[in-house]
């Protein structure tokens, strides 16, 4: 992935529910706090394209929170 916008806006939600709305750093530390069966469902909406994306699922997230900049932002 290119480098990561973490504070732009970005909304998190799955299974019809609205988990967060706010930065994209915030709504991967939010996926990272749902339960196991929650993280699969989960889709972040992004106001900008990452990799020429603008969604990502549960994997793709999984891997923003494992990247360097994640903790430190």
């Amino acid at each position: 992935m290119e480098q990561i916008p973490w504070y732009s806006e970005a909304v998190l939600s799955g299974n019809g529910h609205l988990h967060r709305a706010g930065t994209l750093v915030q709504c991967v530390r939010k996926w990272v706090l749902l339960s196991e069966a929650e993280r699969p469902a989960a889709q972040l909406k992004l106001t900008f394209d990452l990799d020429g994306r603008r969604r990502l699922d549960g994997d793709q997230i999984a891997e923003l929170a494992t990247r360097p900049g994640f903790e430190k932002a």
